[in-house]
């Protein structure tokens, strides 16, 4: 439940490297693990390997859902180091989604990691996986969301058609799977309507048979210990590579469960348009094309609608969340067309990360923090001890001991265990948001 770290190399002023103990960061930093890959449909994931585990279990995919390899006898990787500039917050405060490393503010001994969600003097709350600051929604740019989206379904890993979960809706479709590629044939007629493909989300039942579901904070990850409390996710990101022909009009549809938005992306006058509820919520532009290769990302999230091309943003559109009941779907989000010619490919589903309330804390609980104080959460909530649950939820800013920005995976020794001295290989840092 902790992302502790313990020192680990000698240290210079400016730098400071630690090995990561936990699963509350992962999948952004990792303690001790399993790497694992499905035998079904070949998706590569990690499963956390920090304390015991049941004997014959065997880890699920969280891609497609099948059943893989017994947890208990899969090969242990080791945690992930960090390296934590200790300079970083000298000319500057810790920011709002950011990293940061800081002595616990129960024992002071040990150094936590967690994110930066509550900057001083705010009153925090957590509401439906949200941050409310002072009443106020705080919303991610899509880099943010970016950084700590957890994939939920990836169409390059789809096992057959049977399987598949972009589905067209009628028989009569001009959308046409080719492996993990999906089509709409130019030519086909225009149609009076639009011919949408849509994602069915689907999880297995004990059984084994698959059942449409809709999206809920499920982790692959927190397999060892397994999560009591399953929770919706509202916000969500769609993002695809469009290889279009003959200008077309590509229309998307997304909903977060309480609204429904349409966009509309006209590639022969290069401007796209958004609507809530069929009403007009905002408009941008691009550089019209006949043909081209983009990557195209779209997410409805934190209360905004937030749409890129090949990595610009093209569309932040805040927007009013209607006082109507919530209404989970397994079919979320839909791509559609008339005419023109189309290809998609990299098909990806990604999820927001939805902050469970304080536990034994009463609904429209808050934690008001002192001027000098913030409030920190782990990226793997369901795993995270973290502010909501510290007696004192502020961390202060004079324990705060910088920001990791670099990662790699520890040595290990014949006993599977981490190596007290650790020579990096450096080919295998990574940089971390």
């Amino acid at each position: 439940m902790l992302t502790a770290v313990a020192v680990l190399l000698v240290s210079t002023w400016y730098l400071r490297s630690f090995v990561v103990v936990g699963p509350s960061m992962a999948q952004t930093i990792m303690g001790a693990h399993h790497r694992l890959a499905c035998g079904a449909c070949g998706f590569e994931f990690c499963c956390g390997a920090d304390g015991p585990e049941m004997p014959g279990r065997q880890a699920i995919c969280p891609n497609c859902g099948a059943a893989g390899p017994r947890l208990d006898t899969a090969p242990r990787q080791a945690a992930d180091a960090i390296v934590v500039d200790r300079g970083a917050f000298l000319p500057r405060s810790p920011r709002r989604w950011e990293l940061a490393a800081f002595h616990s503010p129960e024992h002071a001994s040990q150094v936590y990691v967690k994110r930066v969600v509550g900057l001083p003097g705010e009153a925090i709350e957590l509401r439906h996986g949200d941050v409310f600051a002072n009443g106020a929604m705080q919303r991610k740019n899509l880099a943010e969301l970016r950084t700590i989206a957890v994939p939920v379904y990836d169409s390059r890993y789809e096992q057959d058609s049977s399987a598949a979960r972009w589905q067209p809706d009628s028989v009569r479709s001009g959308w046409r799977r080719n492996g993990s590629r999906y089509g709409y044939i130019a030519g086909a007629g225009n149609r009076p309507t639009i011919d949408w493909l849509t994602y069915h989300h689907r999880r297995l039942r004990s059984s084994g048979e698959a059942e449409e579901s809709a999206v809920l904070d499920e982790m692959g990850y927190n397999q060892e210990s397994p999560v009591i409390e399953s929770h919706y996710v509202r916000d969500l990101l769609v993002s695809c590579r469009l290889e279009i022909a003959n200008s077309p009009v590509v229309n998307w549809s997304l909903t977060d469960g309480i609204s429904q938005f349409l966009m509309e992306l006209d590639f022969a006058r290069g401007e796209a348009g958004v609507t809530q509820d069929g009403r007009p919520l905002g408009r941008g532009q691009f550089q019209a094309a006949a043909e081209a290769s983009v990557l195209f990302e779209l997410a409805v999230c934190d209360q905004q609608v937030l749409a890129a091309l090949d990595g610009r943003p093209l569309l932040t559109l805040p927007y009013r969340t209607p006082d109507v009941p919530f209404r989970p779907t397994s079919r979320p989000v839909a791509v559609g067309m008339r005419n023109g010619g189309l290809e998609l490919s990299d098909l990806t589903l990604w999820r927001d990360v939805y902050y469970g309330s304080p536990p034994g804390k009463p609904p429209g609980w808050q934690a008001r923090l002192a001027d000098d104080e913030y409030f920190v959460l782990g990226d793997n909530s369901a795993a995270s001890l973290d502010s909501r649950a510290w007696p004192t939820a502020g961390v202060a800013a004079s324990d705060f001991v910088g920001k990791p920005v670099l990662a790699y995976p520890c040595g290990m020794d014949k006993s599977g265990q981490e190596r007290r001295i650790q020579v990096p290989s450096w080919r295998r840092f990574r940089y971390i948001q």
